[in-house]
């Protein structure tokens, strides 16, 4: 057999197996890497200048599941960056080419240093551009919680590099009360918010109806993949949530 795509993990007490492609195994690398230097930020009260400092006190693995090595580096305002450049080995790309990019905050808004606090992971993850960039989808908790004439599996956000996006079949994107909540669609721009949190910022026109309506929608955070979430006709309105494929 080839997994040259994948690889292949073997449980001893289920019957088959799961294939775990090898850009979710570099997640899971990098997920490991980020506890490490968790650990090393909790010892020495700093974030690792190189992942040398982790190799010099046997910590972490370095490579990703292509084999490549893994990319970090701290600006001087603190922000951290853990990155694979995907199957190719070079920046860019698309599918399994595509970097994947990991940026962390280590400063607090008040300055202080971030990362010798429990689960700084899961709250300092800076969303960037690479995060968001692709085609996106109504989640399946979305799926089975809408009311029925909202949900679509036809629903698509597609979020292009150059900053445009195309939308369609979207719950109540551009509600305005006391109208209607329907399925929205149109085209135009989005940017993120350079603020911690980085809320996303889409601009359409074109739409029927809508003319230069703007909606935010919240991002989260966590190592893994960033979903993207807005509430429908109010903020105790129904959640939709987005899921990138």
């Amino acid at each position: 057999m080839n997994f040259r795509d994948g690889v292949l993990i073997f449980s001893a007490f289920l019957s088959g197996c799961h294939i775990v492609t090898r850009s979710e195994a570099t997640h899971g690398v990098m997920s490991a890497l980020l506890y490490s230097i968790h650990q090393y930020a909790v010892a020495e009260g700093k974030l690792p200048a190189s992942l040398e400092d982790l190799r010099a006190v046997g910590e972490g693995r370095f490579k990703d599941a292509w084999g490549h090595s893994l990319h970090y580096e701290v600006t001087a305002d603190g922000v951290m960056t853990l990155m694979s450049l995907g199957r190719d080995g070079k920046p860019g790309g698309t599918g399994d080419d595509s970097d994947i990019v990991l940026t962390y905050l280590s400063r607090r808004k008040d300055g202080s240093f971030w990362p010798t606090e429990e689960g700084w992971m899961f709250e300092a993850r800076k969303v960037t551009a690479n995060d968001v960039i692709g085609m996106w989808t109504l989640s399946d908790e979305s799926l089975q919680h809408l009311p029925a004439d909202l949900r679509r599996r036809s629903t698509k956000l597609i979020l292009e590099a150059d900053g445009t996006f195309k939308a369609s079949d979207l719950p109540g994107l551009f509600y305005a009360e006391p109208g209607p909540i329907r399925l929205d669609g149109g085209s135009g721009i989005w940017k993120l918010d350079p603020r911690e949190g980085a809320p996303l910022h889409l601009e359409v026109h074109g739409g029927p109806g809508v003319g230069g309506a703007g909606r935010q929608i919240e991002t989260s955070r966590s190592w893994r993949p960033v979903n993207l979430s807005y509430r429908v006709g109010g903020p105790d309105g129904a959640l939709v949530t987005l899921v990138r494929e």
